[in-house]
């Protein structure tokens, strides 16, 4: 059965620096930890991917995918919570895919799936912002502008809902009348503008939605500041697919555009983008990575003239003085769709031979060759080969000020594994035996595809102290930050959720 684990993160006290790539890395200081105590129990997979708390009403809601609703649990013992109701937002659309709490309020986006017509043309409704009470009442479902909205969250003031929309292009279907392949054709697609829904609920009852989109940028401009935009494009607007949003305050919000590898930061009061920065990038001559999944468990290596594109999913923010801070998960991402695709391995690149005069040897399946590269970057001088080489995600988490890179953890999650696992045991993936009496676990199954794969990450206080947790979803661990210096941010905890071994599934949570 899968569940949803409370935790509570408390303020202890006692130093280590080490070296972790392009930033040094505090660790072993051990003024934050967690512990759990207790767990609800969910519907299995589908459910409880996003969660959300209500502190007036002590509640938590949580999307389940299952039953496309919201699950409703009390937590005012959190010792031993329990589901007091559910929303069904089947009235409203197809699918729950994200859910936040407001000031008196809590929202849910909900998707409308694509529909085709008789030939295979594709038509990609808007979705909806589902509006209820902590009761479970719904107050109002206003359409929000766009196609498939991602991630919703909140400005500070409670009552500014702020949607991604992702708005992922759909390939069209194949015409029964004709021979030609129409899901492979882009020009047949249907690819909506991505942007951000901004949901004023003053009155929930009576949303006032606006939509802020990328029209004002231009492909020249994107790609002058280094924007990994697709092969097809001629529309940024079309291209950027929002995927998370954190508010600092109630007029600025920062945006991931994961694919593109950018950040834009977005003026909530004028519903306008005012700028896109481009996200992080990881030297691998200065950050080591293990890159293959086939290397007899080398473990991680420097490269030259390669790059790890955070292309981050989850940001989270904060406000010190006139400072915009946020934290970025560095997941990695590709578009892969049957009528555009750039997810292609590194032994399929054409390289400059220059830069990489090794490149038979470098591009076998033990070192370069199996890595999750993005093609449609990296040639420098526009000769049609690759100068520099991005790789899928840098497998870490990154401090900002202002847009401007402060820290980044480099390879800090690969030395904790090695550490605890051992180095054949990094960068692995769960799955569960067919019979469900097992949770099988294959060590550097990832290392050639987004290794540990941060994905989530949420910052807070304990005490006079501000954390920030990593959530790494193959790992399926918890990794803990203190960042209250945000320029050296230190290590406390890694809290392994599933072992790093095969184990009786009814031994895991």
């Amino acid at each position: 059965m899968k569940k949803l684990p409370l935790i509570v993160v408390t303020a202890l006290t006692t130093s280590a620096l080490i070296t972790a790539g392009q930033f040094p890395v505090r660790a072993n200081e051990a003024t934050v930890k967690i512990t759990e105590i207790s767990s609800i129990s969910l519907d299995g997979e589908g459910s409880g991917e996003i969660a959300t708390f209500h502190p007036g009403s002590k509640r938590i809601f949580a999307t389940n995918g299952v039953k496309n609703a919201i699950d409703i649990f009390d937590i005012s013992n959190v010792a031993a919570p329990k589901k007091v109701g559910s929303v069904s937002l089947a009235p409203y659309g197809n699918d729950v895919t994200s859910v936040a709490a407001g000031r008196d309020v809590v929202v849910a986006a909900v998707l409308v799936s694509e529909k085709f017509s008789a030939t295979g043309a594709p038509t990609t409704p808007n979705g909806k912002l589902v509006v209820f009470d902590t009761n479970g009442k719904v107050l109002s479902s206003p359409d929000i502008l766009g196609v498939l909205p991602d991630a919703v969250t909140f400005a500070p003031n409670g009552t500014t809902a702020l949607v991604a929309i992702e708005a992922s292009l759909v390939c069209a279907k194949d015409d029964p009348a004709t021979t030609a392949k129409e899901d492979t054709d882009y020009s047949k697609a249907s690819d909506p503008e991505g942007g951000v829904s901004i949901v004023d609920l003053s009155n929930p009852a009576a949303p006032v939605v606006k939509f802020a989109g990328f029209s004002q940028f231009n492909v020249a401009q994107m790609r002058a500041k280094g924007i990994a935009l697709s092969s097809v494009v001629n529309s940024v607007a079309k291209d950027f697919e929002p995927e998370l949003i954190t508010a600092v305050d109630n007029t600025y919000a920062y945006v991931t555009i994961q694919e593109a590898n950018a950040i834009g930061k977005l003026n909530i009061e004028t519903a306008s983008f005012e700028s896109i920065t481009r996200a992080f990038e990881s030297k691998l001559s200065l950050t080591a990575r293990d890159t293959s999944d086939r290397d007899s468990g080398a473990g991680p290596r420097n490269y030259a003239n390669v790059v790890g594109a955070s292309q981050p999913d989850a940001i989270a923010g904060f406000k010190i003085g006139s400072g915009h801070y946020f934290v970025t998960a560095n997941e990695g991402d590709a578009r892969e769709y049957t009528c555009l695709n750039d997810d292609l391995r590194g032994s399929s690149l054409k390289v400059d031979s220059r830069r990489f005069p090794t490149w038979s040897a470098l591009s076998a399946s033990a070192a370069l060759g199996r890595a999750k590269v993005n093609p449609n970057i990296g040639d420098k001088d526009g000769d049609g080969d690759i100068d520099t080489i991005h790789l899928r995600g840098s497998n870490s988490m990154t401090m900002y000020r202002n847009g401007m890179v402060l820290w980044d953890s480099g390879d800090l999650l690969d030395q904790i594994q090695i550490s605890a696992f051992g180095v054949a045991n990094i960068n692995g993936s769960h799955s569960l035996s067919s019979d469900k009496s097992t949770m099988n676990y294959v060590g550097q199954d990832r290392s050639d595809d987004k290794g540990s794969e941060p994905e989530g990450v949420a910052v807070g206080m304990v005490g006079d102290r501000r954390v920030a947790i990593l959530g790494l979803e193959r790992m399926t661990a918890l990794v803990v930050f203190d960042i209250t210096e945000p320029r050296s941010p230190v290590f406390q905890e890694w809290l392994q959720m599933l072992p790093a071994k095969a184990t009786p599934a009814k031994d895991v949570k």
